[in-house]
């Protein structure tokens, strides 16, 4: 089906926008001296906001594809390159979706997490 070949090629849609961009974005006008804006966050910072905003805010209400793409990502990122085989705590789908995002860093998982 369409999902698993999205997520067997590993490509993933970029555009769409940071989920936290609305709230965070950056505006000189509207910053206070000092303030710290949405730019000028750490990567790893505005990635665990997304990663707290996905679970606490948008939880089921996304695409199953969505789902699977951010879960990918986000073990990429937390937990590095996906071993060779299924671990057994994983279902084996998940193990898929994982073993699909390999090309990425954990740098650039994380931006693409911030970009679905």
């Amino acid at each position: 089906d369409a999902d698993t070949a999205m997520a067997d090629s590993g490509k993933f849609s970029s555009a769409a926008r940071d989920p936290l961009a609305d709230s965070l974005e950056e505006d000189s006008e509207d910053n206070q001296p000092g303030e710290v804006t949405h730019r000028a966050m750490p990567l790893e910072l505005r990635f665990a906001n997304a990663v707290e905003f996905v679970g606490t805010k948008l939880g089921g209400s996304l695409p199953e594809l969505a789902q699977r793409q951010l879960y990918a990502l986000s073990m990429l990122a937390t937990r590095g390159p996906p071993p060779q085989e299924a671990p057994r705590d994983l279902h084996p789908e998940q193990w898929l979706a994982w073993a699909s995002v390999r090309k990425h860093s954990k740098e650039s998982a994380m931006k693409e997490y911030l970009v679905i």
